[in-house]
């Protein structure tokens, strides 16, 4: 574990009658792996339109349990980018890390 991410929670708010999106803090400072696509994933992703996918592998706690049921309401900020998590996996079911995938948000 190496960098340290941000994971923030999506939130759709209303002011005036128009909607936007805003994000809170859910988990600050987390220590993360970036890892690299490799083999067939790599072209799963190209063929996806996901170029700009980064797989960060985190450390298991609750709150990145909690991911898992609900990844698509939170962001991962890194090096000050906004990445869209799409795929939360508990790497091999043995509960030490979970690899959290997200793409880009351009």
């Amino acid at each position: 574990m190496d960098v340290k991410i941000d994971i923030l929670e999506r939130r759709e708010e209303i002011d005036e009658g128009r909607g936007h999106e805003s994000y809170i803090d859910y988990y600050n400072s987390v220590w993360a792996t970036p890892i690299d696509l490799y083999g067939n994933e790599i072209y799963a992703a190209l063929n996806a339109k996901l170029e700009n996918t980064v797989v960060f592998g985190v450390r298991y706690c609750k709150k990145t349990k909690a991911l898992q049921a609900h990844c698509k309401k939170y962001v991962i900020r890194y090096e000050n980018e906004l990445y869209d998590i799409y795929h939360v996996s508990l790497k091999k079911n043995d509960k030490t890390t979970v690899l959290i995938k997200a793409n880009r948000i351009d």
